[in-house]
C-alpha cells in the first residue's frame, strides 16, 4: 500500500459514542434528542499525518484539492509541541 503525508487542516468531532440505554429495536420511537458524545480524534489541525492512500478520499473545493482520512488509516502524527500529545 502506497503511504502518503499531508498536513492536517480540519478534524472531525470523533468516534460518536451509543447510549447504551438506548432502544435500538425502535430508534425511531424515541423523542430523546439528547446531545451525542464523541471520543476526540488524536489529531489537532496543523500536524503533519503519514496514512495509507487506499483509505482516503479525494474531493475538491474552490480548485482546491483535498484528501478526507479516517482516523483508522493515520499512521503516525507529526507535531511540534509534542507535549500535547501527552495531554490526550
Amino acid at each position: 500500500q502506497e503511504i502518503l503525508s499531508g498536513v492536517i487542516v480540519e478534524v472531525g468531532p470523533g468516534i460518536p459514542l451509543g447510549n447504551p440505554e438506548d432502544n435500538l429495536d425502535e430508534p425511531w420511537a424515541s423523542n430523546d434528542n439528547s446531545s451525542v458524545k464523541y471520543i476526540p480524534t488524536q489529531a489537532d489541525v496543523g500536524d503533519i499525518a503519514l496514512f495509507l492512500n487506499k483509505a482516503s478520499i479525494e474531493i475538491k473545493i474552490e480548485n482546491d484539492d483535498f484528501l478526507i482520512v479516517p482516523q483508522s488509516a493515520i499512521l503516525i502524527l507529526i507535531r511540534d509541541d509534542i507535549n500535547s500529545l501527552a495531554d490526550k
